[in-house]
């Protein structure tokens, strides 16, 4: 009796561990996939972004980008491509005000008082923000 139920608490660890792995991994790159070789300059973002563009968003900010870090709270506040989601809104901002990025405290400021104030207009002013910087993105430099 002992032995089988060490064999099926084996056995359901190995379950378990396997699940965690599987769970921790990540989709293997395309080869000249053209959002995952493409650097943040050379996408054409156009609101709403399709999920392919949010991931790529998503990727290049948690390599520490602070504009990036920017365009993906913005995304968030006005929920082009996403859910809409404050919260992740702020978080987003204040990691890139932690990367030097010189707008991002003003940027989470005036959100936080337009909320406040007026969600309806909050909309407006993220979409235009959101708009105005992804066209500094592929603007000749």
């Amino acid at each position: 009796m002992r032995g089988q139920m060490n064999k099926w608490l084996g056995t359901g660890c190995l379950l378990l561990l396997g699940a965690l792995t599987a769970c921790g991994r990540t989709e293997t790159p395309v080869p000249n996939d053209p959002v995952e070789t493409a650097s943040l300059e050379e996408m054409q973002y156009h609101i709403p972004l399709t999920t392919p563009q949010f991931e790529h968003l998503l990727r290049v900010a948690h390599h520490a980008d602070a504009e990036a870090q920017v365009i993906v709270a913005l995304v968030y506040a006005g929920g082009y491509g996403t859910a809409k989601n404050f919260n992740e809104a702020s978080r987003w901002l204040q990691r890139a005000q932690a990367a030097g990025q010189p707008d991002a405290a003003a940027l989470l400021s005036q959100l936080n008082q337009i909320m406040r104030v007026d969600p309806k207009a909050a909309d407006q002013w993220v979409r235009a923000e959101t708009e105005k910087r992804l066209q500094q993105l592929t603007a000749p430099k």
